[in-house]
């Protein structure tokens, strides 16, 4: 039983890795000043699996073959529980073995500054194929950095 979570594990800290290591190829891409790492006292004290871009708490989930591609509800409300607490935005990133990598967010942060955002947001998630966010979020980081 043991091997089982350790592979569990294992196989979600590469992942998180994969995630890391995508969007800080796009962060160098468009010259932003932010790099992201691997949360490694998150067990102990909770908190984002990658840490690095202030008001994003951005959650990785990888996990078996699933019918759909839809992200299981309970990874939604954990992300967006800490997130309440922390006033940040929820970023949930998610594979399901044989399946293309997703991201479900909520769809207003794209329209507020990171001061107005309201957790309500939350309620009203979207999701997109990873590359389609990545864009989207690189657009985001630099207007927000341009300001």
């Amino acid at each position: 039983r043991k091997n089982v979570s350790r592979a569990s594990r294992v196989k979600g800290h590469a992942f998180e890795n994969t995630i890391k290591n995508m969007i800080n190829q796009e962060l160098e891409n468009y010259r932003l000043p932010y790099s992201l790492e691997r949360n490694l006292t998150q067990t102990r004290d909770g908190g984002a699996d990658l840490i690095g871009i202030d008001n994003l708490q951005i959650e990785c989930k990888r996990y078996a073959k699933q019918a759909n591609d839809l992200p299981r509800n309970e990874w939604w409300k954990q992300v967006c529980d800490v997130c309440e607490e922390r006033q940040q935005i929820p970023i949930l990133i998610y594979k399901y073995d044989y399946q293309d990598i997703q991201v479900q967010f909520p769809v207003m942060m794209f329209n507020f500054v990171a001061e107005s955002y309201d957790v309500e947001f939350n309620e009203a998630p979207a999701r997109m194929h990873f590359d389609q966010f990545i864009n989207l979020l690189m657009s985001y980081l630099k207007a927000r950095t341009d300001v």
